[in-house]
C-alpha cells in the first residue's frame, strides 16, 4: 500500500533482493492494497518514483489474494515454493538478510 510507511520502507530490501535471486528462478512480486478508481494509476505512479523493477500488482483488501494468502495485517511477506505452497511468511517489516537466508535454504 502506498500510505504504509512499513510497506514502502521494505520495497527497496525487496529490490536488492529481486535484483540478486532472479536469476535463480526467484519471483518478487508487489500486492498494493490501495483502493479506489484511480487506484492502478496511483500505483504505477508511486511504483515508478520508488524506483523498483519487480511487479507490482493491485488487489484492494477483502478481494482474491487477500483472502487466499489469509492476511491480517501489512506488511505482509511470503515466501511460496514451486510447489505453490507457502513456506514462510512474515508480518510487518523484516530484514532482506533474513529474506535471503530463508530463500537460500530452499533454493538447496
Amino acid at each position: 500500500a502506498t500510505w504504509c510507511k512499513p510497506c514502502v520502507d521494505m520495497m527497496p530490501s525487496l529490490e536488492k533482493v529481486y535484483e540478486s535471486y532472479a536469476e535463480k528462478g526467484v519471483v518478487v512480486m508487489g500486492i498494493s492494497i490501495d483502493e479506489g478508481k484511480d487506484r492502478v494509476k496511483k500505483i504505477r505512479k508511486f511504483v515508478d518514483k520508488v524506483g523498483v523493477s519487480y511487479p507490482v500488482f493491485s488487489d484492494a483488501a477483502g478481494t482474491p489474494a487477500w483472502h487466499t494468502l489469509g492476511i491480517k495485517a501489512i506488511p505482509a511477506l511470503f515466501l511460496i515454493d514451486q510447489g505453490r505452497q507457502i513456506v514462510t511468511q512474515w508480518l510487518g517489516s523484516v530484514d532482506h538478510k533474513v529474506v535471503e537466508k530463508e530463500i537460500q535454504k530452499h533454493l538447496r
